[in-house]
């Protein structure tokens, strides 16, 4: 799955559901394990593996930019 400059990974739904839950992993001092599960799901962890070895095949920008996308969500 290509993405391209004008896609994202990461949808609105998914970073509004990371931020709602970012506080409360701060207060509670645990991990975030349901983001990290979507995130898994959605497939950001292969964004930079290479597309013939099952990953997204995104540049470093375009990971750069969804990584950026998602601290400001879910940084409280």
């Amino acid at each position: 799955m290509a993405i391209t400059n004008g896609t994202s990974l990461l949808t609105t739904e998914l970073l509004e559901r990371c931020s709602e839950r970012a506080g409360s992993y701060d207060r509670e001092n645990r991990f975030f394990q349901e983001d990290f599960d979507e995130l898994r799901e959605a497939g950001y962890l292969k964004m930079a593996i290479p597309e013939e070895l099952g990953g997204h095949g995104m540049t470093l920008a375009q990971v750069c930019r969804e990584q950026r996308r998602l601290a400001y969500h879910a940084a409280p």
